[in-house]
């Protein structure tokens, strides 16, 4: 029975409301983005770019980027495994996702849209 193709989930690290995420998870004990500032020309340029990064079209773009490289990749390491014969545990299941609140159900909507838009099953 052939592997079912999986979806592809891409999402950029820079999104409209990780400002306010990235203040709180400064004082956070085990946040998810620890930062160490000090005065270095390269890193204030990072976050310079990441936090231009963090409005709705930015996100648009950088997402569709992501989805496509990913597909791209997907489907291309499909095609090299099956032409050298390479072996691997190619699990390739579905995910489930639950939502807390229907403003999370309705948000997922965004990526479904995303993926279609890209002509990405």
């Amino acid at each position: 029975m052939p592997a079912k193709s999986p979806s592809v989930i891409a999402r950029p690290g820079a999104a409209p409301g990780i400002r306010m995420k990235a203040l709180k998870w400064l004082f956070m004990e085990h946040a998810p983005l620890v930062l160490r500032p000090k005065v270095d020309a390269a890193m204030l340029c990072w976050m310079a770019r990441i936090l231009a990064n963090c409005t709705s079209e930015r996100y648009s773009v950088n997402k569709s980027h992501m989805l496509r490289l990913a597909d791209y990749s997907r489907i291309s390491f499909a095609a090299l495994s099956k032409e050298r014969g390479i072996e691997y545990d190619e699990r390739m299941q579905d995910t489930s996702q639950l939502f807390s609140t229907q403003a999370q159900l309705d948000a997922s909507a965004k990526d479904v849209n995303a993926l279609t838009a890209g002509g990405i099953p």
